[in-house]
């Protein structure tokens, strides 16, 4: 953990919501991938005043980050991942319930928290909006965790990311008018060159598996600035078991073509990330500011997030704000690393 100032920031903003009557919802917007050791302390208090709290994530399993944080403040603390409709919640439990088995909720609680941050979300806003109506009548108060503000006529606070200090990548755009599935742009062909004798890794997102297909044959087969780059075809299907081993190779650039976007490649470090088409409506802005949030999340070196399209579609625009937005935050706050 590297900004401790933002964390205690954080957890004291959290209470004083927390103890006001007025306000049931609260939108915590941060960039994608921050710690969910924020609503640590909180729950900790709750859990000790006997309190029931679910935690709601995108994750199969329970948050052991999480978990680990609030052993600090009680070392016996009781938690559990609820899957069955019949299971009836105790009071001082934690539990953990995946977003796409939310009906499994029926009994009140004191504190929900909606985490669309930790992990990759496929949820647009107003899916998650419909979700936590449904989960409304069963808490207390709500925690909302998102990118955006999820309700426009709720209280908000900002947060940047806790695991590190500096900005989030902001994508990048190029236009071009050739056709991506059989020729190359110069100034693709110029950073591929530099990429190739950084010996990094590169993660190449499609649209979909046909145009996949077709840039990993142009890719493999004609263009020769790529001849010594180990290019990977990784399909949507595909398990990641299939690259892992490639991927822990050292001075060797690697380049993984993709039209999958998705947890199974979060744990590729020290990436570059390229969307090729990236107008198609596959790549919607939260998407994208997800891909920008995965570069350089831990890592030291930022990397880039190059969208290549015919032209700039309203999502990578809004992309673009988005992340121009949490920039702006932490510049305000003086938590840029020099």
């Amino acid at each position: 953990m590297e900004n401790i100032n933002e964390l205690r920031y954080a957890e004291n903003k959290l209470k004083l919501w927390y103890n006001r009557e007025m306000g049931k919802i609260i939108n915590v917007l941060s960039v994608p991938y921050n710690s969910s050791i924020v609503f640590g302390k909180l729950i900790s208090e709750l859990l000790q005043s006997n309190k029931k709290v679910v935690y709601v994530t995108n994750d199969y399993e329970e948050n052991k980050e999480l978990i680990k944080y609030i052993k600090g403040y009680q070392r016996n603390i009781k938690y559990s991942y609820l899957k069955n409709y019949n299971t009836t919640l105790e009071p001082g439990v934690l539990y953990f319930i995946n977003s796409a088995n939310l009906s499994v909720l029926k009994d009140d609680v004191e504190l929900i928290i909606y985490d669309d941050i930790t992990s990759f979300s496929n949820y647009s806003k107003l899916q998650i909006k419909e979700k936590i109506d449904n989960l409304y009548k069963f808490a207390h108060k709500i925690i909302v965790y998102s990118i955006e503000d999820i309700y426009r006529n709720m209280e908000s606070m900002e947060i940047s990311s806790i695991n590190k200090l500096g900005p989030i990548i902001e994508p990048r755009a190029i236009t071009t008018r050739i056709n991506l599935e059989e020729d190359m742009p110069y100034i693709l062909y110029e950073y591929l060159k530099w990429f190739k004798e950084s010996k990094r890794k590169i993660v190449l997102h499609v649209p979909t598996e046909e145009c996949g297909d077709k840039i990993y044959d142009l890719y493999t087969k004609k263009i020769k600035v790529l001849s010594d780059v180990k290019i990977i075809r990784f399909k949507e299907r595909d398990e990641i078991k299939k690259i892992e081993k490639m991927l822990t190779m050292k001075n060797q650039p690697i380049m993984i073509i993709t039209e999958y976007i998705g947890e199974n490649l979060n744990n590729i470090n020290d990436i570059d990330i390229i969307v090729i088409n990236a107008e198609n409506s596959r790549f919607d802005y939260k998407k994208i500011v997800y891909l920008c949030g995965k570069v350089g999340a831990r890592e030291k070196y930022l990397g880039e997030v190059i969208l290549i399209s015919r032209e700039v579609s309203d999502d990578m625009e809004k992309a673009k704000d988005i992340t121009r937005y949490f920039n702006k935050l932490v510049w305000e706050r003086g938590l840029l690393k020099v």
